[in-house]
């Protein structure tokens, strides 16, 4: 237990702890953030006067910055974060939720819209942010979501009553899948898949590559487009002629990832995030 203390000295603390392991921005908008979250801003900054925590909320924030200055992520550290507007539990058992992904929900939403009771897959789900922000959309969408992770499921499941929609979760190695793991035919197919080469591992944060989940991030330095080929295949048969597919991609590999498409007999097109940069591959089939 530690003594209570006054809020701005707690948040000089976390600044100068943070800058030894971050640059000045980020440290600044970690400890931002922290506080923010915790409800300790007011109007956007710390109250005029300052206040004495109680021990316990003394406890607590030393507590998630003992987390930070073990390069654990700020949002592993809170034990949640914000995606679509909306708040999903995050443990080291799932990614965390990108920007660039949210992009991708977006782009699944824009095609969806028109249509009445469609019915979506996302493989290799995580924390299940992807499906439950589509379904949180459009309520009367019939949603299924994979992944091979019990533990990450598990995340995923909590995530939809948090957030009060249905989804159907099964744990499934979609690499290895049998004929009759799947029946349906899916409006959406959508997926952010591991597509990072394990050799890049070094070049990475270590706050990533020390705490998020390496199968959910790597694969194979010899077939980096492991996944898009599954994904490809199962396409061909459970994709509806009417349906689409999105798929989250590495920049540096979305030639390739686009060609894969084409081959399977998909028109495909290239998407750009907001920073410019190929990162999304939308697929159809050729009718």
């Amino acid at each position: 237990m530690f003594a209570k203390m006054e809020i701005s000295n707690l948040y000089n603390q976390y600044l100068q702890a943070l800058i030894k392991i971050y640059d000045k921005g980020e440290a600044t908008a970690i400890t931002h953030l922290v506080f923010k979250e915790k409800g300790y801003f007011t109007k956007g900054r710390l109250p005029d006067k300052n206040i004495d925590l109680a021990r316990e909320e003394t406890d607590d924030l030393l507590g998630i910055l003992d987390k930070l200055k073990k390069h654990v992520p700020v949002q592993y550290a809170l034990g949640y974060t914000w995606f679509h507007n909306l708040k999903f539990k995050v443990t080291p058992a799932t990614l965390i939720p990108r920007p660039e992904t949210e992009e991708l929900v977006l782009q699944a939403i824009q095609f969806l819209k028109p249509r009445e009771k469609p019915r979506l897959i996302d493989i290799g789900c995580g924390s299940g942010c992807i499906p439950v922000s589509i379904k949180n959309k459009f309520p009367n969408t019939i949603a299924d979501a994979i992944d091979i992770s019990e533990n990450a499921l598990n995340i995923a499941r909590e995530n939809a009553l948090l957030n009060k929609v249905a989804i159907n979760f099964y744990c499934i190695d979609f690499l290895n899948r049998k004929e009759n793991d799947f029946t349906e035919k899916y409006d959406c197919i959508i997926s952010n898949p591991p597509y990072i080469p394990k050799s890049q591992i070094s070049n990475m944060d270590k706050n990533v590559s020390l705490n998020e989940p390496h199968i959910a991030l790597f694969v194979p330095d010899d077939n980096p487009l492991i996944f898009y080929e599954s994904i490809a295949e199962f396409a061909q048969g459970h994709l509806l002629n009417s349906g689409k597919g999105f798929v989250e991609v590495h920049e540096n590999f979305a030639t390739e990832t686009l060609d894969l498409f084409k081959a399977k007999k998909f028109l495909a097109e290239p998407v750009k995030d907001i920073f410019g940069k190929n990162r999304f591959v939308h697929f159809t089939h050729c009718l």
